[in-house]
């Protein structure tokens, strides 16, 4: 008989792995992100959704937020499938943003202000976006060339035009096929790439999944720039699973004791960072993650080194590689 014509597998072992491990399909709600956040404000409005230094907002208090921004944001001509841009630090003003945002039926494309200019309009341009939402402070940070033909919308200085809106539901009709947002590459091949996020895409990543113990009492940190992928995971992680966002500011997430003094007071369960900063955070000093349920850690190779370290002085309960 040919060689290639043997079973290499007895029939119960191919069984289990052709078939038995390979049935991971879960049931995914239909509904787009803004709906299921809804949902959630519905089941604990009062519960925390996200917190920023003294600043923390309940699921009903950030809704409300989203619901006056969207409707301003619709009088500002903001509809379904248009880009909006956001060019905003992490805080809750940003989380309010994005919500609002996907509430019009329009996606997100988050900017860094400190971005080079060319950067900037490139990517202002190739995205066709319609509007940008800044504050003041990054407005004038940013470079003239890049946004003299672009509306704004500052935040700060328009609050009191967006806080005499409706904060009720917008009951706007969204498909989970709409786009979410449009995120860059790098650009260090070439020129960087806008990849579109449908809102289906962000549920997959966060919902019927078994590699974070998501529910209500899950605290993610959110360490991550909101122009990469794992803000992704950080944010609707938290939001669409009754849990709680924990800002925590760019400096603090590259200072060892800051960070390790935040992810304590905040009470944070689950954790991304990339592998430099996780190794970096380890050799630091003993136990650095103690109290964590998980550490997740991504974008290139690590020392197995650290993760021994990791788990061996009391470390997080669960500490695995991720490319979110």
């Amino acid at each position: 008989q040919a060689v290639d014509a043997l079973p290499l597998l007895e029939e119960p072992e191919r069984q289990q792995v052709v078939y038995g491990w390979n049935s991971t399909e879960a049931p995914l709600p239909e509904a787009g992100l803004a709906e299921l956040v809804e949902q959630q404000v519905e089941k604990r409005p009062d519960a925390v959704a996200v917190v920023s230094g003294e600043q923390a907002l309940s699921y009903a208090g950030l809704n409300a937020r989203a619901n006056r921004l969207a409707r301003y944001l619709q009088s500002c001509g903001v509809g379904a499938e248009m880009r909006v841009g956001l060019c905003l630090e992490r805080s809750t003003e940003l989380v309010v943003a994005i919500l609002a945002v996907l509430k019009t039926g329009a996606a997100y494309v988050p900017l860094d202000a400190e971005y080079p200019a060319e950067r900037l309009g490139f990517m202002l341009e190739d995205s066709a976006i319609a509007i940008l939402v800044t504050d003041t402070r990054l407005r004038d940070s940013l470079p003239a060339e890049a946004t003299q033909f672009m509306p704004l919308v500052c935040l700060d200085a328009e609050g009191e035009g967006i806080e005499a809106d409706s904060g009720e539901n917008l009951g706007f009709p969204i498909d989970s096929r709409q786009l979410a947002y449009v995120m860059y590459t790098s650009g260090s091949t070439g020129r960087p790439k806008g990849v579109e996020i449908e809102q289906r895409s962000v549920v997959r990543l966060v919902r019927g999944t078994n590699y974070v113990d998501y529910g209500p009492a899950l605290v993610i940190g959110h360490a991550s720039q909101v122009v990469f992928d794992a803000s992704t995971f950080e944010i609707w992680g938290a939001l669409l699973n009754g849990g709680r966002l924990a800002v925590i500011a760019k400096f603090d997430v590259l200072t060892p004791e800051l960070l390790s003094a935040q992810l304590r007071q905040q009470g944070v369960s689950t954790l991304f960072l990339t592998t430099a900063l996780f190794q970096k955070h380890v050799r630091s000093s003993p136990g650095f993650f103690r109290g964590l349920d998980q550490i997740l850690f991504g974008g290139e190779v690590c020392d197995p080194e650290c993760v021994r370290r990791a788990v061996e002085e009391d470390g997080p309960r669960e500490i695995g590689r991720a490319h979110v």
